[in-house]
This record gives structure tokens, C-alpha cells and sequence, in this order.
């Protein structure tokens, strides 16, 4: 069953609002009211009418203003406007279109005229409702896109016209998706835009998409408006935004193009714009202008994006082991299995490289499947071929771990290889387990039931920490080997591995501290009751023929 179409009714008058009502009721409309600007303008944010019918005559501002103030605000600027008016003259008319108004009904008012304008108007905004992102409201990317080649298209004969498209990435944008499309959450989205609009007028509309993208036209803006702009919005967003469970404090990524330097339709230039956001920086906040370096570096990602799927298929790929070492008699107790692209074309390349990449564009599922099948293999030819005693860890990325079918592939390749499941050691990542926390938190108990070992990779360093070493069924957290390397001359490091060791002991977890790579961290990690420890100190990650005959060497002997 279709919705009805909410209709916003805006005069001063009581016998003003009856005559439309009565002349609308019979229609099948939901009918709300309205009796000055300001009341409108609060309505038509907060249950964003499919139609304003608006008096011209009003008591606090005219209705010229309030028009205005519907397409100045991101939100509502394509909310469609009929004004009703007893002013019959060409002026009036032209300066209701030009204050943005669909179409004009005079009084008095006839009934039929009426009806027909607003079924016409409002099968209109059926069609244009298609180019809304359905959680937020907001205009999604077809419809922004198509506003901006009208925007060039009237401007073409102008030779001043400049403007900024801004794309913005927010921090937790999985979160963001997730929650606006199952929450109405008016507050948050009304938090949202004001940041994006920050009180500014050349803000003219505002797109959102799926893959978490805001979007902004910046009007008659250059690169040091946009810049200011920019500069504006990452300061705004160190203040949290208000949603119904409480704050949520988000930062942003910009992106920024240029019309006409960047771009000659709307489609080039967002993709500008979004190409600038998506650039890898190490800080957190940042904002990147479009140039013709990044475009060649997209083509360089792309190729290499590309020659990912045929790398698969040709056995490029080769696993690497680095032994993991107690830290009492130097033992190796286990080893964890690293990814290395031998390419055809690059050459011998590190996951830096290619990981991320492997991440964008899906390949990761298959080649992190490959990477957990291979280093059981090798696992297995150990156990039953040479009669050694050891354990493998395998990383899962945070998509990999998101696959339904995970947990059976797993399960799958121990059965295929028969390995003891304790042998097994599966890492996740903070990030795996915060875009969906409850999900995790059932694959992992399962992969817990069925007798695999869970460990936490690069711990200290996401968002979650402490909630889930109590609520997630983990074996050993690793302490990430930035505060590990930097322990020896910083405090503040150093008081951070202390106290995660002295939590994990308090938990019955075990410790692996990464990135050790002088004989002082082996003092320092073992004095603190480290566990295990894995660096450049004992070994740097080797082949399988090398890994075998280090397992041959215990206790562990320094080369």
C-alpha cells in the first residue's frame, strides 16, 4: 500500500488553512499546518512534506523569505513550493520563481485549479523522489550530478562562473549507513547538515550515497574559499553531533575540486572531488585539493587493483613465516603466516603495497581464503611429514571476516588438512569486530566452540578496546609493535605495554608483543611478563625451507 503525500498548508489565517483543507480532503492527504515563516520553515525540516502549499502574506516574513529559506537549506532546497497569493501582478509572480517557487495559485482559489496544480506538482516529485537517498532525505549522487550540469548549462555563457564541489568521508561511516537507515533520527541529521552549511549561504545542496559520501556545491567559491570552507567544517566536527542514544563524535576526510579547472561536467568533477578524499594520508583529518598526480595515481591503483585478479589465478602469491618466541626459554612456539606478492610485472612486493588495494576492490575474500588454506598446508606438512610440533596464525581482514561463510571455510580446510583446531590461531582486527559488534561476537564464539584460538591484532590502537576483551571469547591479544618499538624511550609507550600485559594476566590472555627488534625490548617485555614475543630480533619473516629449520633449532638461537 502506497504512502499518502503529506502536504505542508502555510497561512496566518484559520479560514485561510479550512478553505485548502476543504478543497484537499477529499484527496487523500496527510494535512499539516502551519501559521507564520518561522513555524513553516521548523516544519518542513522536521516531517519534510512532499509538497508546501505557501500564503505570500504572513506575519513574521513573507512568504518570498520563507521560499527562499526552503532552497537556501540543503535539506529542503528541493522541496516543491506552490505559492497561494491575492497579487496578481507580473512582478510578484517573477519574484516568487525567482525566490525558488514551483508554481503559483491565485485567489480566489478554484477548486479544480487547485487539485489539478497539486497532482501535477506532486507527480512530479514522485519521479524526483527516485533521486533521494531514502535513510537521510538528502539529494543522492544522480540528482546532485544533474544540478550541477544545470548550473554549468545556465552559466555557459559566463566566463566568471566558479564553483567547489567538496566530498566529504566521515570517520564510522558503516556505523552512519547502518543507523540512518534503520533510525528516523532527525536530530542527528539535522546536526549533520548544520555542520556541512556551518551558516553559510553559498551552500546550495547537499547529496549523500551509500558508500557513506556527503557531498557539497559550494557556490561562486575559488580555492581559498573552498580552502576556508574546508578548514571551517574539520573544526566544526571536533565538537560532537547529538543522535537519540547520546554524542557521537565524527571526524572527515575533504576532498575539494574546481570548476572549470577540474572538471567540465558534474559527473567528472564529484569524481574529482571524491578521487582528492580517497587519496591515503597518515593524518587523520585532512583536506586535498584535485590534481593531475592524483589522476595519475588512480590509473596506477587501478592497473594494480587489476592485475590482483590475475594474480591469483597465476600463483604469484607466496606465504612467509615469522617465528613467534616465548619469552622465558626463547622457544618457538608458533609462527604466523605473512602474504608476499612475487609479481610478474612489479616485482617482489611487501602488503603495504597491495593490501588496501586487494580491500577496494573485493579481492581480499579470495586471497585472504588462499592465504588460510596455504598456511594449513604448510601447517600440516609439519605435523604429519616432519613431525613438528607448532602452531600457525592467520590475519582476517575486516571483510573477510564480515563473509557468512568464513567460519565453514575454516573449519573446511582443518578437516581437508586434519590439523587439531588448536593449531590454529585466527587474527581480527578491532575494526572486524566494531562494524558489527554483535555479529562478531556470534562468528567468534563459533570459531571458539569448534576449538580454534582467537587472538586480537594491533591492539591498542581501535576504538573498542576494553568493552570486548570481557565480552568476545579471545585467547590472546598483540600488542602492537608502535608502542612496543617505542617503549624503550617514551613513557608513554612504555606504560601502555605495561598495563596491557598486567590486563591480559588479569583476563588469563596471553601476550604477543610484535615489532621486536633489540635485545633491550627481549629485557624490558620479558621483566614485564610478556608471553610471546615476534621481530626482527629472532628472525625476519622467511619461506618455508628456512621456517622448518628454525623450528628444528629450540630453544631459539639467535642467528
Amino acid at each position: 500500500m502506497d504512502r499518502k503525500n503529506s502536504i505542508l498548508i502555510v497561512d496566518d489565517s484559520i479560514s485561510g488553512q479550512k478553505v485548502l483543507n476543504a478543497l484537499l480532503e477529499r484527496e487523500d492527504y496527510y494535512i499539516e499546518f502551519a501559521s507564520n515563516g518561522k513555524e513553516a520553515l521548523k516544519k518542513a525540516f522536521e516531517i519534510k512534506p512532499d509538497l508546501v502549499l505557501l500564503d505570500v502574506i504572513l506575519p513574521d516574513m513573507d512568504g518570498f523569505e520563507v521560499c527562499k529559506r526552503i532552497r537556501n537549506n540543503p535539506y529542503t532546497s528541493l522541496m516543491p513550493v506552490i505559492m497561494v497569493t491575492a497579487l496578481e501582478d507580473r512582478a510578484s509572480k517573477l519574484k516568487g520563481f525567482q525566490s525558488g517557487a514551483d508554481e503559483f495559485l491565485c485567489k480566489p482559489l478554484d477548486a479544480l485549479e487547485v487539485k489539478a496544480r497539486v497532482r501535477t506538482v506532486l507527480k512530479l516529485d514522485r519521479f524526483r523522489r527516485l533521486l533521494y537517498d531514502q535513510s537521510t532525505g538528502l539529494p543522492n549522487d544522480m540528482l546532485f550530478i544533474d544540478y550541477i550540469d544545470n548550473i554549468m548549462i545556465r552559466q555557459d555563457q559566463s566566463k566568471t562562473c566558479q564553483f567547489a564541489i567538496v566530498a566529504v568521508k566521515l570517520s564510522n561511516s558503516m556505523f552512519l549507513n547502518n543507523y540512518l537507515s534503520k533510525i528516523n533520527d532527525r536530530q542527528m541529521l539535522k546536526g549533520l547538515v548544520e555542520k556541512f552549511q556551518n551558516g553559510r549561504e553559498d551552500v546550495k545542496i547537499i547529496s549523500y550515497n551509500k558508500e557513506g559520501n556527503f557531498t557539497i556545491l559550494l557556490h561562486s567559491a575559488g580555492p581559498e574559499q573552498a580552502a576556508r570552507f574546508a578548514d571551517d567544517l574539520v573544526k566544526a566536527f571536533a565538537n560532537p553531533i547529538e543522535y537519540l542514544n547520546g554524542e557521537l563524535l565524527l571526524s572527515c576526510k575533504i576532498g575539494i575540486s574546481l570548476y572549470p579547472q577540474n572538471g567540465s561536467t558534474g559527473n567528472e568533477l564529484v569524481n574529482n572531488a571524491r578521487l582528492a578524499n580517497e587519496e591515503k594520508n597518515k593524518e587523520k583529518f585532512y583536506i586535498r585539493f584535485y590534481d593531475e598526480q592524483l589522476e595519475r595515481n588512480y590509473k596506477n591503483h587501478v592497473e594494480i587493483a587489476t592485475n590482483l585478479f590475475k594474480a591469483i589465478d597465476n600463483r604469484e602469491f607466496v606465504l612467509h613465516f615469522q617465528p613467534q618466541v616465548r619469552a622465558d626459554n626463547h622457544k618457538i612456539v608458533g609462527m604466523e603466516a605473512l602474504i608476499r606478492w612475487n609479481s610478474r610485472d612489479y616485482g617482489f612486493m611487501f602488503p603495504d603495497f597491495f593490501i588496501h588495494r586487494a580491500e577496494e576492490n573485493g579481492t581480499i575474500i579470495n586471497l585472504g581464503n588462499w592465504v588460510i588454506k596455504d598456511s594449513m598446508r604448510y601447517l600440516a606438512e609439519l605435523t604429519h611429514n616432519k613431525k613438528i610440533s607448532t602452531s600457525v596464525s592467520v590475519n582476517v581482514s575486516a571483510l573477510q571476516f564480515n563473509d557468512p561463510s568464513l567460519e565453514a571455510r575454516i573449519s573446511n580446510f582443518a578437516c581437508l588438512y586434519d590439523l587439531a583446531p588448536e593449531t590454529i590461531k585466527i587474527e581480527i582486527t578491532e575494526s572486524a569486530i566494531i562494524a558489527n559488534p554483535d555479529e562478531a561476537q556470534k562468528k567468534m564464539y563459533a570459531l571458539k566452540e569448534k576449538g580454534f584460538k582467537l587472538s586480537i591484532d594491533d591492539f591498542g590502537t581501535g576504538q573498542a578496546t576494553l568493552a570486548y576483551l570481557k565480552d568476545y571469547p579471545i585467547d590472546e591479544i598483540k600488542i602492537d609493535k608502535v608502542f612496543v618499538q617505542n617503549c624503550l624511550t617514551q613513557k608513554v609507550d612504555y606504560e601502555i605495554v605495561k598495563h596491557i600485559i598486567e590486563l591480559a594476566k588479569t583476563l588469563n590472555l596471553k601476550t604477543v608483543a610484535e615489532g621486536v627488534e633489540e635485545e633491550k625490548h627481549v629485557e624490558l617485555l620479558a621483566n614485564l611478563g610478556c608471553d610471546i614475543m615476534q621481530g626482527y630480533y629472532f628472525s625476519k619473516p622467511v619461506g618455508e625451507n628456512e621456517m622448518s629449520n628454525l623450528l628444528l633449532t629450540q630453544p631459539f638461537e639467535k642467528q
